[in-house]
């Protein structure tokens, strides 16, 4: 039995390259898998922690405002047992170092806050005392005790930083205006006693922003309709559960996506590796199949020669396993610092856990002996008689090229025909090591459009105006744009309507933003996810489509919909389209039909800019002066925050790509290789009758072409595949993407499948001139 093992790996090793190959693809399996794995469990494990730490709420509503004493009268409701509220708004932050409209969302602290309890780094805060957002204060660098300004109201109240601040339900603290990733330097939270926020807004006793915690085996929709009846007499703008909060969503989403991509690649990764080692041992068997025989008639077991292969497998495995894992724990570091950069955690500390690299490790062992069970199976049919004779060739296929196909082809060509009909198999093989990488490289490399898809597109076609501005009270749509056009640097100035509302069908409701825009509009327009723009409707609103599905809303239904503060009963508004977008849940409707629908006097708190090429720093100067700007959104800044993001996760993305190409180029080469060295008895005798090196190159040449116009064939059908599978993959609430895979993804992959192929084909033809003749007389196909 030893000597026999001693014998396979002496085989194995005449052909280094095809297991080394392997191993290499397992290790970027074990590299991407060990890597995420980590990320996300030191993401998920911390973020848990955070929310039990701070008792996070299990339900989220947000109202005009609502006294203490009725707020714990909703406990009565079954199935609510612990209420909390705190005061919050949007307000204005004057602080040295700025040079942009800084904006922070103060909230209230109080002793007893029970739910959503946040955070606290520093002094203690006295009465002028004010705690900052960690993001912020670290951008800015601000230390305790650094003098800053609150603009509440119009008023201007001078305060000093006592530290800084978490809040569970701001982990993911995006700024208001359409941006979806947090920006530090101009939105952050800030927190501030309750009596003192009390004083400063002139609001005594009137919470606005609620959490509730049920009851065990209560769930959102058990509590949600009494909550909301309840509520609507407090002016209630939203209700959600934990998993449709904003920020909860949003970390679940990057972290499910995590998950997603650190499972699926890996599989794919590991799959190519039992085909190439499936490969390798099948012919291997074939190789030793008189040997094998011989074994059987003195007595070995089948369980003894599989064995002996077994080993193989498990020794391509470990390597691969210790290969990925080594590599892993440096990349995992980096990703998790990236995430960390995005999400307001306290104390992130990174782990490497040891029982990823186990289960990475058994992973790999795993598909090492998948691998050789696929590849030795064949033992079990393999009977002693068999070791007296060779295994006989099967049966050549015949083939009759059509005439205007053989009168084109020459004898070499047609020698090439033949020897690919021969072996169909042979050919099988090579055209899917050509399909891999094309598909995969293919879909990867076309991320970066839907990046552009899904952010930049959003400001340079849909929101095209340079600065989005939020005024601290409604005024005239005629007051907001003069206004803005009365700015030096100013070209054109548009009021819009921005406004939370309650949208019911049937029995469902959903809170969501509806948006009042001008028709004909150039600085705001609708756009579907395939670039199809859509008026605002005079007769009735655009929704998106994940807002249609959550209410069962087609084209043509009525919806009924409440604005808190301005809709004493819900308004019945006709669905005239029903849209997918790249970003947000929007619902839309002009200016006009909102005035009609909702009669309403005319209202705007949220104005549009066109700057004048130039004076766009004159123009942040003016409203820096002004105190009824509560914030200021700058595409410009939104775009550069997008590129910074995305240039972190592209690089990862492009690095999955190279990666599947490397793959591929090992799975291109070894199986070509593989295949021509069972072909040296046909080579070496076509050399004998006189061919010469050129001629035979010529049959290689074209066997080659037609497997990988074949491969490239395949890999267009499986860009599909992968296409769909990352589209149902990279789910979420906040956007949908449609992965279009560009023209110049596909020349990209086809350029590098064809060097790869090329590569191979010189590899081939190096290997036919150094055969020996005497070879073909102990060597057969």
């Amino acid at each position: 039995m030893k000597s026999f093992r001693k014998n396979v790996f002496r085989c194995a090793m005449q052909n280094p390259g095809s297991f080394l190959g392997a191993v290499f693809i397992i290790a970027i399996g074990i590299f991407v898998y060990a890597a995420m794995m980590d990320t996300l469990r030191n993401l998920r494990d911390q973020v848990e922690h955070y929310y039990e730490n701070s008792s996070m709420a299990d339900v989220f509503a947000q109202v005009s405002g609502i006294p203490e004493v009725e707020l714990e009268r909703l406990k009565e409701i079954p199935g609510i047992s612990e209420v909390s509220g705190k005061m919050g708004a949007d307000v204005r932050l004057l602080a040295p170092s700025q040079t942009d409209i800084v904006t922070v969302h103060l909230l209230s602290y109080d002793s007893s806050d029970t739910l959503n309890q946040l955070l606290f780094k520093g002094v203690e805060a006295g009465e002028d005392g004010i705690y900052l957002g960690t993001r912020m204060a670290g951008i800015y660098q601000y230390e305790t005790g650094t003098p800053m300004t609150l603009l509440i109201d119009g008023k201007s109240v001078k305060l000093e930083l006592a530290g800084t601040c978490y809040g569970p339900e701001y982990i993911y603290a995006i700024p208001p205006g359409g941006a979806m990733i947090p920006d530090g330097k101009i939105y952050d939270i800030a927190c501030m006693e309750k009596s003192r926020m009390e004083e400063l807004t002139g609001k005594r006793d009137s919470m606005n922003e609620l959490g509730f915690k049920l009851e065990k085996g209560y769930r959102y929709e058990d509590v949600r309709y009494q909550l909301t009846d309840r509520l609507q007499g407090y002016g209630l703008i939203s209700l959600s559960s934990r998993e449709n909060q904003a920020s909860y969503q949003m970390v679940e989403g990057e972290i499910n996506e995590l998950y997603s991509m650190g499972t699926v690649l890996p599989i794919l990764f590991m799959s190519i590796s039992v085909f190439m080692l499936y490969v390798v041992l099948r012919k291997m068997i074939d190789r030793d199949q008189s040997l094998i025989g011989t074994m059987k008639a003195f007595g070995m077991s089948d369980g003894e020669l599989i064995t002996a292969y077994l080993y193989q497998g498990a020794e391509v495995g470990l390597l691969g396993a210790i290969l990925g894992n080594i590599l892993a724990a440096p990349f995992g570091r980096y990703m998790f610092q990236i995430y960390v950069g995005i999400f307001n955690l306290p104390n992130t500390v990174y782990h490497s856990y040891w029982s990823t690299r186990f289960g990475s490790t058994a992973m790999a062992l795993a598909t090492g002996f998948f691998a050789v069970y696929l590849g030795v199976r064949g033992i079990l049919k393999i009977n002693p008689a068999q070791a007296m004779r060779a295994k006989t060739p099967s049966s050549a296929a015949i083939l009759r090229l059509p005439g205007f196909l053989a009168d084109r082809l020459d004898s070499m060509g047609k020698m090439g025909v033949r020897s690919i009909v021969r072996n169909p198999f042979r050919g099988f093989l090579i055209v899917l090591a050509i399909g891999f990488p094309f598909s995969m490289s293919s879909v990867l490399f076309s991320f970066e459009g839907v990046a552009n898809q899904m952010f930049f597109d959003q400001f340079s076609k849909v929101q095209t105006y340079d600065l989005q501005i939020s005024l601290d009270r409604y005024v005239s749509p005629v007051r907001g744009e003069t206004a803005g056009e009365g700015l030096r640097g100013v070209a054109k100035s548009e009021a819009i309507i921005h406004m939370a509302a309650e949208l019911k069908h049937e029995n469902l409701s959903e809170f969501a933003m509806v948006y009042g825009l001008n028709r004909e509009s150039d600085m705001w327009r609708i756009m579907d996810l395939y670039g199809q723009y859509h008026e605002p409707p005079d007769d009735g609103m655009i929704i998106n489509s994940r807002i249609a599905g959550k209410l069962h809303l087609k084209e043509g239904d009525l919806m009924e919909i409440s604005v808190p503060g301005l809709t004493a009963e819900r308004v019945k508004v006709p669905v005239k389209s029903v849209i997918e977008e790249s970003l947000g849940s929007g619902c839309y409707l002009s200016t006009k039909a909102f005035y009609r629908f909702f009669n309403s006097d005319p209202l705007a708190g949220t104005v549009l800019l066109k700057v004048e090429k130039g004076k766009m720093e004159e123009v942040r100067e003016q409203l820096l002066k002004t105190s009824r700007v509560t914030w200021m959104v700058d595409t410009d800044r939104i775009r550069s925050g997008y590129q910074d993001m995305m240039g972190s996760m592209m690089a990862m993305i492009q690095m999955f790509a190279f990666m599947s190409v490397a793959a591929g180029g090992i799975l291109i080469y070894n199986i070509s290789m593989i295949n021509i060295r069972e072909r040296i008895t046909e080579l070496g005798t076509l050399v004998i009758m006189g061919g010469t090196d050129r001629e035979i190159g010529r049959i290689l040449l074209f066997e080659q072409a037609v497997y990988f116009v074949l491969g490239i064939f395949t890999g267009i059908l499986g860009s599909r595949g992968v296409k769909y599978l990352i589209e149902h993959l990279v789910v979420s609430d906040a956007y949908t993407i449609d992965l279009a895979i560009s023209s110049s993804s596909y020349l990209t992959a086809f350029l590098t499948c064809l060097g790869m192929a090329g590569v191979s084909l010189l590899a081939q033809t190096r290997f036919v001139k150094k055969i020996k003749l005497t070879d073909i007389l102990k060597e057969r196909e």
